[in-house]
C-alpha cells in the first residue's frame, strides 16, 4: 500500500508490475482529488473483484485494476483506521465507534457506537477473516472510563 494507491508486486522478481488505481485513469480521479488514505484490499471471491479499501470510501475492481460497478462505493460514516473483511460484510474501526456495511451492495448493517474502538484481530488488523476459531474483536473504552472491554463480532445470520 502507498497512501492512495496500491502496488501489484511480482514476488519472483520484486518489481513492481502495476499501480492501482491507476494514475492517469480519468475513473480515478476522485481518489487523486481526495486526501483519502489506502487501508486494504481484499478479494471478493464470488465475483472474481477486489475491494479497494481508503479510510473515506471503498470500491470495487477486476483483476486488471479496472473500476466495476461505478454506481457501487462505500462512503464510510467514520474514518476507519483498519479494515476487516468477513464475507459478505465489510467493517470499518473508526475510533468512535464500529461500521458493518454489505460488500455487495454498500448498505450499512450496524454501527457500533464505543470509545477509543480499536480492532483487535488476531491474524491481521487489515485481512480477511474467518468467524471460526479465533474472530473479530476489538476493544474499547468503558463506560466508566476507567477500563476497557473487548468485544467480538458475532456472524449477521
Amino acid at each position: 500500500m502507498c497512501p492512495n494507491q496500491f502496488q501489484v508486486i511480482n514476488l519472483d522478481s520484486l518489481k513492481n508490475i502495476q499501480s492501482i488505481p491507476s494514475d492517469g485513469d480519468p475513473d480515478f480521479q476522485f481518489v487523486f482529488e481526495s486526501e483519502a488514505t489506502a487501508l486494504a484490499i481484499f478479494k471478493i471471491e464470488d465475483r472474481g473483484e477486489f475491494l479497494l479499501c481508503y479510510d473515506e470510501f471503498a470500491f470495487c475492481v477486476d483483476g486488471l485494476g479496472k473500476r466495476v460497478r461505478p454506481d457501487f462505493m462505500i462512503r464510510w460514516e467514520g474514518r476507519p483506521v483498519r479494515v476487516v473483511f468477513k464475507p459478505p460484510y465489510v467493517i470499518g474501526f473508526d475510533q468512535e465507534f464500529v461500521e458493518i456495511r454489505h460488500v455487495e451492495t454498500g448498505e450499512l448493517v450496524q454501527v457500533i457506537q464505543a470509545e477509543h474502538v480499536r480492532c483487535l484481530n488476531p491474524s491481521h488488523e487489515s485481512a480477511s477473516v474467518s468467524m471460526d476459531g479465533m474472530g473479530i474483536y476489538g476493544v474499547a473504552m468503558a463506560s466508566n472510563g476507567i477500563y476497557q472491554s473487548v468485544f467480538r463480532l458475532m456472524p449477521l445470520f
